[in-house]
């Protein structure tokens, strides 16, 4: 069974099509499908040892731990099979096992009898001779499935990171598995019928509730349809399509956020009401570049900005929130009018609105992705060195200060006075205000990119979250309680394997999910938890309450649920947004961190 949530697809170049184009030869054409179809699938399976075994663990698909991993890929990786290996010193069977790339495995509870499905996330490429359909360039496929709506059938698009899966099985699978397993909210569900698929049969495909049995009719769709399907499920905007690349941030098709594509809008008072949202006014040309530069400013926006134009917003720090509000200058039409008071001009108020370009749907994967600073030890651009003057000024003045890491002074009797000596020699003074030894700061700037007085972040701030582990994102249709003007839900998915901390203590795994609205306050607070994991800070390591085992907890506090309020760590919260934003300030991340 295959499944990439996110991978991204290397399609294959124009120079190739063109080549295929070329050839009227079936052989060579043949031969050159396969190349096609071998460059595609290596970007998503390099190999054996890159395959991820999951079982069904109620609610999603958990993988395996690293002990385990490793032991069921060298199994694998052999010529011949198993057909059965026991795994959990015994516990547990998995039966079928050299038939999982077809979706026929499945993990049996030894002692309570109980089977779990098991499926490979990375999807397996084929030889050129296994039999099966070689599938063309296939960014225009898609599958829909039909459901029962207000007494009438409709064809609806499944969620993008389904539409994926069943893509990566067309390009890399050969022969095609004969039941496909996925998930949507908390659902396993299976698809029968794919091996039988063809250019030219594109019915016949069920989709199968597996814990109800419940089935539902699937097709297969091409071109403009298949378009529809993956760009259009549980979005209401019309965000143009931009190419990713590899390493963790989606499949072809998909939009990469970027902060250059925020929009502000000016919904001007009318006569008696506000003007309706849609309808509001773009703020474009100087103004713009002053108010996107404003709200990037570190470390929150300005309550006030006076932008070129003479308008002026308020409460800028609120407009993810809906809080922001813009005037504009009065106009005097007539000049005369004016002076005689016979009209007065009224100031145009109302709400400033932030339009942001939807993500697409992604993954990160550490160590690759990891963003971490090349040099811990150059502290010259966090502030400016003292000269030997200013040093020798302290030193006279009664209660000079002490460097706070050292306890020694500034003067002849502590470390060397400043002015333009060794890198390690003077007085350093951060842009908070605090002074320190040169090397003093150097050196705690190796462990900690906080001032020590003031706890000031300076550059990044690396945390000690797993340095191996795994990010998945994807855009669902429903809307969370609070948030009805919202076109969707993200749904974000964690998991860190077995492994040791930095200092070689084991923890154990963990996997969470979380939910942010599709508007501006969830995109923002997606793409800064992207940063956030990168960084080392979106979990710690610690020993959980509940089961007292040492492993990844929560740093930046995610909502884990939809519903039941914040009291349950869901839906609806009116906090959330602004204590997230707290929680990755004081982690070093602000809106300043926005991709570019």
């Amino acid at each position: 069974v295959c499944s990439v949530h996110g991978w991204a697809f290397a399609l294959t170049s124009s120079a190739m099509a063109a080549a295929v184009a070329r050839h009227t030869d079936a052989r060579a054409t043949k031969t050159l499908e396969d190349q096609r179809r071998g460059e595609r699938c290596s970007a998503q399976a390099p190999g054996a040892s890159d395959v991820v075994f999951e079982f069904w663990a109620d609610h999603y698909y958990e993988p395996y731990g690293q002990r385990q991993q490793e032991a069921l890929a060298q199994l694998w990786r052999k010529p011949s099979r198993p057909e059965e290996v026991s795994i959990g010193s015994g516990r547990y069977v998995i039966k079928n096992f050299r038939e999982a790339h077809l979706g026929r495995a499945v993990q049996l509870n030894t002692t309570t009898g109980r089977e779990r499905h098991l499926r490979l996330r990375t999807p397996q490429m084929a030889s050129a001779e296994a039999p099966g359909v070689l599938w063309p360039d296939s960014d225009d496929i898609g599958f829909e499935y039909l459901e029962a709506q207000g007494g009438a059938k409709v064809w609806k698009a499944y969620p993008v990171h389904v539409q994926l899966e069943l893509r990566s099985a067309l390009w890399c699978c050969r022969p095609l598995p004969e039941v496909m397993f996925f998930d949507v909210e908390g659902r396993n569900f299976k698809l029968l019928g794919l091996e039988r698929l063809s250019l030219a049969q594109s019915d016949g495909l069920t989709e199968v509730n597996v814990r109800t049995g419940a089935t539902r009719e699937v097709r297969f769709v091409q071109g403009a349809a298949a378009q529809g399907a993956l760009q259009n499920f549980g979005r209401k905007s019309t965000t143009p399509r931009l190419t990713l690349t590899l390493r963790g941030h989606g499949p072809p098709g998909t939009w990469r956020f970027s902060r250059s594509g925020a929009a502000f809008r000016f919904v001007g008072q009318q006569p008696g009401c506000f003007a309706a949202p849609e309808e509001g006014v773009l703020v474009e040309g100087p103004d713009r570049e002053a108010l996107l530069a404003s709200w990037l400013e570190a470390p929150s926006p300005p309550e006030e900005v006076w932008l070129p134009s003479g308008m002026r917003v308020q409460h800028l720090n609120l407009l993810e929130v809906g809080g922001a509000i813009a005037s504009r200058p009065p106009r005097v039409r007539h000049r005369v009018s004016a002076i005689l008071h016979l009209h007065r001009p009224q100031v145009s108020a109302g709400p400033l609105l932030l339009d942001l370009p939807v993500p697409g749907p992604g993954m990160l994967t550490l160590p690759d992705a990891l963003d971490e600073d090349d040099d811990l030890c150059e502290v010259a651009e966090f502030g400016r060195r003292m000269t030997a003057a200013e040093v020798d000024c302290l030193d006279a003045e009664g209660g000079a200060p002490r460097c706070r890491i050292c306890f020694s002074g500034f003067g002849a009797s502590g470390s060397p006075r400043g002015g333009d000596g060794d890198d390690d020699e003077g007085v350093l003074q951060l842009r908070c205000g605090h002074m320190y030894h040169v090397a003093c700061i150097r050196r705690w700037f190796v462990e900690k990119r906080r001032c020590p007085t003031c706890q000031k972040s300076f550059g990044k701030l690396i945390g000690n979250q797993p340095r191996i582990g795994e990010m998945r994102w994807h855009q669902e249709d429903f809307t969370l309680p609070g948030h009805a003007g919202s076109s969707g839900t993200f749904v974000l998915d964690f998991f860190f394997p077995e492994g040791q901390d930095d200092a070689g203590v084991r923890h154990g795994k963990r996997r969470a999910r979380g939910y942010v609205p599709c508007d501006a306050q969830g995109i923002v607070l997606l793409e800064l938890f992207k940063v956030a994991f990168r960084r080392r800070v979106m979990f710690g390591l610690g020993h959980s309450f509940a089961t007292q085992s040492y492993r990844p907890t929560f740093n930046i506090h995610l909502k884990t649920s939809t519903s039941h309020g914040a009291t349950a760590h869901g839906y609806p919260d009116e906090d959330y947004f602004a204590r997230a934003m707290e929680e990755l300030g004081l982690n070093g991340i602000t809106r300043a961190d926005l991709p570019p």
